[in-house]
């Protein structure tokens, strides 16, 4: 995901180390890339497990694919809250239990 008005750059991969350790990958990366292009970046094991929030608005079809997905255990993240301008999909926060926040945002309100 490229931010433009930051000059950013995210991306997340998923690799198996086979013939490798992680240790010798984070060293090569690196000496090789990182440091020649002055990049921030991180590596985490398997049983890191990042917390994401999820910013919502009426749309219901993504958030079912996300909680589904997440529900059966394909990705691999922590959902502490869900956030939305519209109380329209509370109740299948409810269903998953995750707390839902309602932060309303009307014309007079909107920057």
């Amino acid at each position: 995901m490229w931010i433009e008005t930051e000059n950013i750059f995210f991306m997340r991969l998923e690799s198996e180390f086979h013939s490798f350790t992680m240790e010798a990958f984070k060293a090569d990366f690196n000496s090789v890339l990182a440091e020649k292009f002055k990049m921030k970046w991180r590596i985490y094991d398997i049983d890191y497990k990042p917390k994401m929030a999820l910013f919502v608005s009426k749309y219901d079809h993504c958030l079912f694919d996300i909680l589904g997905r997440h529900n059966s255990g394909e990705l691999h993240a922590e959902i502490p809250f869900i956030i939305s301008n519209h109380n329209d999909l509370k109740p299948i926060a409810a269903r998953f239990n995750i707390p839902f926040y309602h932060i309303p945002v009307t014309k007079d309100s909107k920057p």
